[in-house]
């Protein structure tokens, strides 16, 4: 599997890929270079309501999910060739977005399927397919420790084998890679360690990655509170004061609030 980091935001990689994966090998080069490209769209506020991007063919669905109980949204870029190519099959692309982001962003501010369709048309790439399956602003991909909320088990259990059924994905290894940004970049990285007979490629974009909390940044230590929601560490976020003196309380995890507020 091919391990690909980037830490520089808003600021474009190259990465030369082993030949033995022919185009697909340069699936994840791409991941790097259009989606470092909206590397600072996932740092901004809360994704609010957007329309398509004017001359895009991004297709934005919904789905029901049986192991979350509700309904979801993703989007999925199909090459320019796929609706004229038969039967023909393509590799894949999951794209993980970031904390406050969704579906859309990754077209509307940071343009990737523009960037896919020049880079085909100029025959540096070859084709395949995209899809951005939107989460839970504070799930970071993974399963929750009391089992309430599988968002890792609905990505590998649920969600990639419903588009993969219904698009004509190649669904071989050597064909599926993963990547994403910020908290995406974190999923990426742990869903495709944990599960490497799916993916043969992965690629993450300023990925939130903390190796002690007790070090963190005073902003990444707003983010306590997940790591005892994910893992039940018993970790809470801690509440701070102002120069002015006023409480400052950590985002909108509830326990955080409650335990601010106390």
């Amino acid at each position: 599997m091919h391990f690909l980091t980037n830490r520089a935001k808003g600021r474009n990689m190259m990465f030369t890929i082993r030949q033995q994966l022919h185009n697909f090998g340069r699936v994840v080069f791409v991941a790097l270079l259009l989606f470092g490209s909206a590397t600072l769209t996932a740092q901004r506020g809360p994704a609010n309501a957007e329309t398509p991007r004017p001359g895009s063919r991004v297709q934005y669905k919904t789905y029901t999910s049986a192991l979350l109980n509700q309904e979801l949204r993703y989007g999925i870029y199909l090459p320019p060739s796929y609706e004229t190519s038969g039967t023909r099959k393509y590799p894949v692309l999951y794209f993980l977005h970031g904390l406050g982001e969704n579906e859309m962003r990754w077209s509307t501010r940071g343009e990737g399927d523009a960037i896919l369709d020049r880079m085909i048309a100029a025959s540096e790439i070859g084709e395949f397919i995209v899809v951005a399956p939107v989460s839970s602003r504070d799930g970071f991909y993974s399963n929750a420790r009391n089992g309430g909320a599988p968002w890792e088990d609905q990505l590998v259990k649920e969600f990639i084998p419903l588009i993969e059924s219904a698009y004509r994905v190649d669904a071989t290894r050597t064909k599926r890679a993963i990547s994403g940004i910020s908290m995406g970049g974190y999923g990426a990285l742990k869903v495709a360690m944990k599960h490497p007979e799916m993916f043969s490629s992965v690629s993450a974009h300023s990925a939130a990655l903390v190796p002690d909390f007790n070090t963190a940044l005073p902003i990444v230590k707003q983010f306590f509170s997940l790591a005892d929601t994910i893992y039940g560490v018993g970790i809470t976020a801690p509440c701070r004061t102002s120069a002015t003196g006023m409480r400052i309380i950590p985002w909108n995890w509830p326990r955080a609030r409650q335990n601010c507020r106390a």
